[in-house]
């Protein structure tokens, strides 16, 4: 047994941890990891491998029917393996398709996407109905936010940057290829205050210290800017400190509109607290997308991409669109639900082809924000719920059906972990006669569908799911979203 590896890894034959292998990389997992099979048929994921690399690659991890392993050597470059324009790429970990050509990477995201329809949700003719990944013209600084944890150097001074991959270490950035170019001077600037203020540093370990996180948010079409200090507790090391790093970054970073203090005095991986404290100046900034003008308070949630957040937006207006011309309905007929909303954005921007909006989010602070959204752009005929989605849903469908008349159309935009078991037996139950799905992890997107699928199908009211349109809202990451919908049978696509 190689040193270092348990019974349990060594299950089954062939290498084990420690093992040095040369292997070729064929494709890539949802994790952006190299995929490559041994002669025995061992799946092992290599960490930095590329689509068409061999390389020599250590074992790190061994399953029964799986290996990991860490890539050594190249030993041939595959032909869409670039140079990262980034010195801390490998440290990072952030960017795992930095190396891979930007149409190469594309594509490998609508390979995801299929392979989750086909394997996870079982559904015939995915690969079909997968277009292609709509990506960016220049994919580089598209980040509106940057959420930096804040640690020490062997010299003991502070830094900022992001955690090594899969682990808490935090690796310092100057720079970063993918960020707005504001967030990083904002960065840069907090970290510098942080230093001369004598600010205590958090420490994961103790649970001393103070400052945990620099949160920089920038609106991509008005240029401004917000800087969020996570502090461990409200009491500041002395009076007026905070107040002292206000005035020190806005001497170097002119888009400075505010500076909020989230507290979290909890020992957890969530980075951002309950609570908000507004420092100076705004407690939120301005961003137009998609023809609307938004309100965003500094901790709300808001697609990171800007510009690819626009494309989704009309991807969803699309579906709607579509729909109603489907059934013969000129505009501003029907009921949307836009369901985990956010700041409203996604709703806003469909909202002058429906009669209703209603738009539904458990943060009570982005709630605040999409009705700040709906009378900023003049939309009298939304209203936004306080609450978990499926609780809120049934009362909503309730109040439909009493009420009758028009189409009901549904958006949902879930979080990774995506819909709720109770928010799948809703829809089902009460067949809408649209759901425009949205989402940020194909293979829980896959499930719901399967699970909606065969519910709506046993209830009585089959649906039937339309073409998926992969976007690509995070640049050399592996992260894809996608649209796609279902519909009531007997009406058109």
């Amino acid at each position: 047994m190689t040193e270092g590896e348990t019974g349990e890894e060594r299950r089954g034959s062939g290498p084990g941890v420690g093992d040095r292998l040369e292997l070729a990389v064929r494709s890539l997992d949802p994790h952006g990891d190299g995929v490559a099979r041994t002669p025995d048929g061992l799946v092992v994921f290599v960490e930095g491998g590329l689509p068409g690399d061999r390389v020599e690659a250590t074992v790190t991890q061994r399953a029964a029917r799986h290996a990991r392993a860490r890539l050594e050597r190249l030993v041939e470059r595959s032909p869409q393996r670039v140079a990262p324009p980034c010195p801390v790429v490998e440290a990072c970990g952030g960017c795992p398709l930095m190396a891979l050509a930007y149409p190469a990477q594309l594509e490998a995201k609508r390979r995801t996407v299929v392979d989750a329809l086909a394997r996870i949700g079982g559904l015939d003719g995915a690969e079909e109905r997968v277009r292609p990944t709509l990506g960016m013209e220049r994919p580089w600084s598209y980040r509106n936010k940057a959420l930096h944890p804040v640690g020490r150097d062997e010299q003991g001074r502070p830094v900022v940057g992001f955690y090594r991959r899969g682990s808490h270490e935090v690796v310092p950035v100057s720079d970063c290829a993918v960020q707005h170019p504001t967030n990083v001077r904002l960065a840069a600037a907090a970290r510098d205050a942080i230093e001369a203020l004598g600010l205590p540093v958090y420490d994961e370990a103790s649970g001393r210290g103070w400052v945990r996180h620099v949160l920089a948010r920038v609106g991509e079409a008005t240029g401004e800017a917000l800087l969020v200090l996570v502090t461990a507790s409200l009491e500041e090391p002395r009076p007026g400190v905070l107040a002292d790093m206000a005035q020190r970054v806005r001497e170097r970073v002119a888009e400075l509109v505010g500076m909020v203090q989230n507290v979290n005095p909890r020992r957890t991986n969530v980075v951002l607290g309950p609570h908000n404290r507004l420092i100076w100046g705004r407690d939120r900034l301005y961003e137009r997308v998609a023809g609307l003008t938004l309100e965003l308070s500094a901790t709300a949630f808001f697609q990171v991409n800007t510009r690819q957040a626009e494309v989704l937006y009309r991807e969803v207006r699309r579906r709607v669109e579509g729909f109603l011309a489907s059934r013969g309905l000129p505009p501003g007929q029907g009921l949307l639900l836009d369901l985990y909303c956010g700041v409203g954005g996604i709703g806003l921007a469909a909202a002058d082809l429906v009669e209703r909006l209603v738009g539904v989010e458990e943060d009570p602070r982005a709630v605040a924000d999409a009705r700040r959204n709906a009378a900023l752009n003049g939309v009298d005929h939304a209203r936004f719920v306080v609450g978990p989605v499926e609780q809120v849903l049934p009362e909503e469908m309730a109040k439909r059906r009493a009420a009758a008349g028009g189409p009901v159309m549904v958006v949902v935009d879930p979080p990774r972990k995506g819909l709720d078991a109770r928010v799948v037996e809703t829809l089902a139950r009460a067949a809408p006669d649209l759901v425009v799905y949205v989402s940020c992890n194909p293979a829980t997107m896959a499930r719901d569908l399967r699970q909606l699928l065969e519910r709506t199908e046993r209830a009585g009211s089959a649906y039937e799911w339309g073409p998926v349109q992969p976007v690509d809202l995070f640049p050399h990451t592996a992260h894809v979203e996608a649209v796609t919908h279902l519909v009531r049978r007997g009406g058109a696509r």
